[in-house]
Order: C-alpha cells, then structure tokens, then sequence
C-alpha cells in the first residue's frame, strides 16, 4: 500500500497543535508499520520557513515537495492519502482522508479574525460537503458531533481517533525542575496555563480569577507560557489594570523539555479554555503529575474525565474556587493520582494504529 500524507504543519516554527498531532502519528506509524511506503509530503509554501524536517529515517518513508497542479502519475502511484491539517490536495485518484480537529471557526465565538474564519469555513464547507473524501478523522466525540450537526453528516463518515501524549512528558526530577525553573526566573510556587496566548483559551477570565484567588489569601504566582496570537492584547491589559504585574509571569513558546518542568514544578494547570477539539495541556500536565483546572464545555471533560477539578469557563468564581481548591494538599493528592491513572488510556500508539486500520479499510 503506497500511503500519502501531507506533513506540512512541522514546516512551520514552533509548531504546536496540528504540528505535533503530525509528528506523532509519523513517528509511531514507522514504529508499527515497516511494510506500506509512506510518501511524506511537504506544500512548496512551507519551504520559506527553512525547516525541511524528516521526522523518521526509515526505509519504507520517503519525503516529497508537493504543489498544485500534482503529477499525475504520482496521484495514480498513491492508494490513500491523509490531510491530518485539515487540508487536501486537489487531486481525483487515490482515495483520501481528512483529520477536522476542531470546528471553532464554525461554531461562533471572537477566537479569530472575520478574514481568517472565512477562509477557513470555506475550507471545511468545501471538504466536509464536497464529496472530496470518503472518510473524516476527528480527535474527540464532541467534535465528531459538532461535525455531524452542522453539516449534517452521516455520523458512519466521521471515526474517532484520540491523541497521545509524549512519552518526554512525565514528572522531572526536582534537580533539573529547579535548574529550568532559575533560568526561566520563574520562583515557586505557581499556577500554570500552557497553550497559545489568545482569545480561546481564556486568559483575561483566568487572570480575574486569580487575583480574586490572591485577594482571599492564595500565595502563589501566575504563569502564562505559549506563543501570542489572536486576542493577546487584552492579556497585558488585564494584568497592568489589576496591578498584577509582579505576580504575573509570560513567557513565550518553550521546548517540550522545558515545559515538562514547567508541569513538574506547578501547583496546578489552570485551563478553562472556552472552546478546545481536544485538549493536549491536559494529558500532557497528567503525565508530569500536575493537577488539571479544565471545563465542562466541548472535549474536555471527554479527556479530563473525573481527573480534573471541572469548571464553567465563563465563571470567574468558580474558576478561583477551583484555583483555592487545588491549594489544599489533601485535593492535590487525590488529581495527581488521578491525573497519573487517566493518562495512561492515551497513547500515541494507539492512534497509529487505529490511523493504519482507516488506510487499510480504503485502500480496500
């Protein structure tokens, strides 16, 4: 079977979300599967960025620039090929599957620009109702929902694979959590949210919870850390009008091996986002032993299950309540046990597998 799969999302900087669903499912479909020829396909487009990653060095994986319009003997060479970006390209031969990881340009909300909602709705309008796949992959049973009701989908189009966390995720020694943690200035203890800086994540209600948390007597700090996108603005603002600035720690995006300690050394991961496909900050602070603030909206009570101190997003009361909670040691205990047991139903493995079992039932 000759395998085509569109890997562009690691030729973007720092990638995250989509970028790390790709480079996982790459990494663990050469660990199963030294059988089927995998073609890894970067867009030209994504040449400018300079980073022309191979993900495996395998003999059965082989990577390809790719650009519309596509050879033509190339599409008649491949028996399946995979958009895990949400994206395909427009060729009629092999048999196609497409990853929707989230409808949260569809479903409403100020998560994104009116420009870039557009495109993207396009997109999915274009995938999701144009008879350009046969079949659609999706990480949580809250968007398989999402897509089945907008678009009125057969819910037999739309199959369930969940992510996996890195094994590099798990609880760091105290030595190596204090040496990043002073190189990082950041002093213990602290409340941490990881994901990007933007609208959807709900930093400004996280903020106003937490000085509510300080003001009923909380100690410990704030630490905000991913990459600034839509909507960050509002957070500075929010700090400098709460007069929070020296309690309130940002940090730009970080390796995966630095916020492993970042995990490690927290009180807690504070993520009451208002609107996820999935949810990864989640097993990722399980697999460190870091308790879990998360919302009872979407897929992350799906994920969280009852792991996680679940809150309405849009209640700053109930966020901060969350917040003191997770202060007492006895509540900590009890989610970083349960946080260690919950994770371990998520493998990047099983995703592999499950993917290859989609390729198989098309390539017939």
């Amino acid at each position: 079977m000759n395998i085509g799969i569109d890997i562009s999302a690691m030729g973007e900087p720092n990638y995250t979300g989509v970028g790390v669903y790709v480079e996982n499912l790459i990494k663990h479909l050469a660990e199963i599967d030294a059988e089927n020829r995998y073609y890894l396909c970067y867009r030209f487009s994504r040449l400018k960025y300079g980073l022309f990653l191979n993900p495996v060095q395998q003999k059965n994986f082989h990577l390809k620039i790719i650009q519309e319009p596509f050879n033509f003997l190339f599409q008649k060479k491949l028996d399946v090929f995979h958009g895990p970006g949400e994206r395909l390209p427009d060729f009629p031969h092999p048999k196609k599957v497409v990853t929707i990881h989230d409808l949260a340009a569809v479903k409403g909300g100020d998560f994104m620009t009116n420009e870039f909602r557009n495109m993207i709705k396009e997109r999915y309008h274009k995938l999701i109702t144009g008879g350009v796949v046969e079949l659609i992959i999706t990480i949580s049973e809250s968007t398989k929902k999402d897509i089945c009701d907008y678009y009125e989908v057969d819910p037999a189009r739309v199959q369930v694979i969940h992510l996996g966390v890195d094994p590099v995720f798990r609880r760091q020694s105290e030595e190596t959590v204090q040496a990043d943690l002073r190189r990082l200035g950041i002093k213990q203890p602290y409340i941490l949210n990881a994901g990007a800086l933007q609208e959807r994540k709900n930093i400004v209600r996280i903020i106003r919870a937490y000085h509510s948390y300080l003001q009923s007597g909380g100690e410990a700090g704030l630490v905000l850390c991913g990459k600034p996108t839509y909507g960050y603005e509002r957070i500075p603002q929010t700090i400098a009008e709460l007069g929070l600035g020296d309690r309130v720690t940002i940090i730009g995006h970080l390796a995966k091996e630095e916020l492993v300690s970042l995990y490690s050394g927290a009180e807690m991961l504070c993520f009451p986002s208002l609107y996820e496909g999935f949810g990864l900050p989640i097993l990722e602070a399980f697999a460190c032993g870091c308790p879990v603030i998360t919302s009872n909206v979407t897929s992350m009570p799906e994920v969280a299950g009852d792991a996680a101190v679940i809150v309405e997003p849009t209640s700053e009361e109930e966020i901060a309540a969350a917040m003191r909670r997770l202060s007492e040691n006895d509540e900590r205990d009890f989610f970083i046990k349960a946080g260690l047991e919950r994770v371990r139903n998520f493998t990047w493995e099983k995703t592999a597998r499950a993917t290859l079992e989609i390729y198989r039932s098309l390539a017939g």
